[in-house]
């Protein structure tokens, strides 16, 4: 993952500057930026300009960028190839997981898949044994594949024996229809227990749980809002299983460079598989348009407080689960379960003693 030096962020900034003010043109590179940075640089270009309701000349700069881009990351392309599909703009036609159609090929891409199967291990690896049946609770399942995994590898383990309730939750009706069928066919001897809602809205209803995953879901909300919900959480969980993308979305301002070049890389790597899955185009673009690209544009569109997502570094998220889980949670084990050189996926556990 590349980050700005602070000297660096001053002279983006000043540059961000001369192209608002129409002196700096696509293709250029101004004094200070990395020439292996200059994708990044149109990128950002193009979301000041977007942001100042420039839509056409931001699309010259992304497109300008895409040319720049080398493998494994399109995102120029990407975000020029949206607004060229959506009169030039960056609003985001629906609501993200409305249809779990689009959700499903980011779950079969290879990269992803084996990262969700090194998640399963690790939690065989570092969970204790639970000798009663066990109480399962997955915040944001999904479409409930990872939950049936999760579980089926902690009883193959030898971790877990009977299953007697599993919680899920999701702020998608339609994907938690999918997720409580499928956990019910898997585990018809068990309750499954389906809230509908965000983390933030259920959490004072959620049960006590030996085991809580939170797979890529909590990060919808920036730190001083999760850390009130943790804290209610904390007195009925025995483990909590933390599995997000290792990034910075969470403090950078809006408009800043920190804020563009994080999302270029953690954004543009996750496209760029979408778009290399055997699978069909129009399934493909549903899942960059309506996932990826809709939560990577109210990022960088909404002031903070106002974004869908933030996601925090590996240190942010340590830091914030030990101060909000408190004393009688320590960190059991952490791990990488995906890296490449501009993104990675890491999991966290927290367990009483």
């Amino acid at each position: 993952m590349i980050f700005l030096a602070r000297d660096e962020t001053v002279r983006w900034r000043q540059a961000g500057e001369t192209v608002l003010a129409g002196e700096l043109m696509p293709g250029r590179r101004p004094e200070g930026v990395r020439q292996a940075l200059l994708p990044h640089f149109h990128f950002y270009a193009g979301i000041l300009l977007v942001n100042a309701g420039r839509g056409g000349e931001a699309v010259s700069w992304f497109r300008e960028g895409g040319c720049r881009e080398t493998a494994g990351n399109r995102a120029n392309h990407s975000f020029a190839d949206f607004m060229e599909r959506h009169g030039g703009t960056l609003r985001v036609p629906e609501a993200v997981f409305a249809d779990p159609r689009p959700y499903l090929p980011f779950t079969a891409v290879p990269v992803i898949r084996e990262a969700r199967e090194r998640l399963v291990v690790r939690m065989c690896l570092s969970l204790p044994d639970i000798a009663a049946p066990v109480r399962f609770t997955d915040i944001g399942c999904g479409d409930g594949s990872l939950t049936v995994a999760a579980l089926r590898g902690l009883r193959d383990a030898g971790r877990i024996g009977e299953i007697d309730v599993v919680t899920l939750v999701d702020p998608s009706p339609s994907m938690l229809e999918l997720a409580t069928a499928t956990v019910k066919a898997a585990f018809p001897g068990s309750c499954v227990m389906p809230l509908q809602g965000r983390f933030q809205d259920v959490c004072a209803d959620l049960p006590e749980c030996d085991v809580a995953l939170a797979a890529i879901s909590i990060h919808h909300m920036p730190r001083e809002e999760r850390r009130i919900h943790l804290e209610r959480l904390a007195p009925r969980i025995g483990h909590i299983i933390l599995f997000e993308l290792n990034a910075d979305h969470d403090t950078p301002e809006l408009n800043s460079p920190e804020l563009a070049v994080s999302i270029y890389q953690s954004y543009g790597a996750m496209i760029e598989v979408i778009h290399a899955q055997d699978a069909p185009r129009e399934l493909k673009e549903g899942c960059v348009d309506r996932f990826f690209l809709a939560e990577a544009i109210t990022i960088l569109t909404q002031p903070r407080g106002k974004r869908g997502d933030y996601h925090m570094l590996r240190s942010q998220w340590q830091e914030h689960l030990a101060e909000t889980l408190g004393p009688d949670f320590s960190c059991l084990a952490e791990f990488t379960d995906c890296v490449t050189d501009s993104s990675e996926l890491i999991t966290l556990h927290y367990g009483r003693g």
